[in-house]
């Protein structure tokens, strides 16, 4: 019962993401208001039919989040499956899985949104990747630790330079609000304990 409720969550999260993949326009009348919700039915129907993957099937499951991740396309079966073994195997497996299909992935944005956050994505990429290791080799660091860390900021810093110049005044001016109340907190001395 619990796989059942698990792929239903995964189906429900994975339904917008088809319809957009697909090209669904929103709908505009009761008729496909209903044709809309028998489809999305029929693709929860075959998730929860496919939730009883047998155990020599999740050894599949990271080649298939490959897959999945590189193309972009998937089927009921690929998110009952991929949910089943995320939920099943080892946590060093799953962390495993997860980095190599991120390093298969193609993440990259095209045109000049791409020049402009292609290098904090691939910096983002190589973080997500590094805490992954981590995982899988139950390793703690320190954020210090961490120079995919420092290479993120540097990647992304102008990038949100940039985007901040071409932003209206006053989303500027609320954002600068934001950080100025970001950093009173972190320069706050920390409370002392009570005794």
């Amino acid at each position: 019962m619990e796989r059942t409720v698990v792929a239903l969550a995964l189906a429900v999260t994975f339904l917008p993401v088809t319809a957009a993949r697909a090209g669904a326009a929103p709908p505009r009348d009761k008729r496909s208001e209903l044709a809309e919700a028998l489809a999305a039915m029929r693709v929860l129907i075959d998730v929860v039919e496919a939730a009883d993957v047998g155990q020599s099937d999740l050894a599949e499951a990271p080649a298939r989040l490959q897959e999945v991740m590189r193309t972009g396309r998937f089927q009921p079966r690929d998110v009952a499956l991929i949910s089943r073994w995320v939920l099943e195997a080892k946590e060093e497996t799953v962390a495993r899985g997860i980095g190599d299909a991120l390093a298969a992935a193609d993440l990259k944005v095209a045109g000049p949104q791409g020049e402009r956050w292609n290098p904090a994505l691939n910096a983002m990429t190589a973080l997500f990747q590094s805490a992954l290791r981590d995982a899988a080799e139950h390793r703690r660091r320190d954020t210090r630790d961490w120079p995919e860390l420092t290479a993120l900021v540097s990647a992304a810093a102008p990038a949100i330079a940039a985007s901040l110049r071409e932003a209206d005044p006053e989303l500027r001016a609320e954002l600068q609000r934001l950080l100025g109340a970001a950093a009173a907190a972190v320069r706050a001395p920390e409370p002392k304990p009570q005794r």
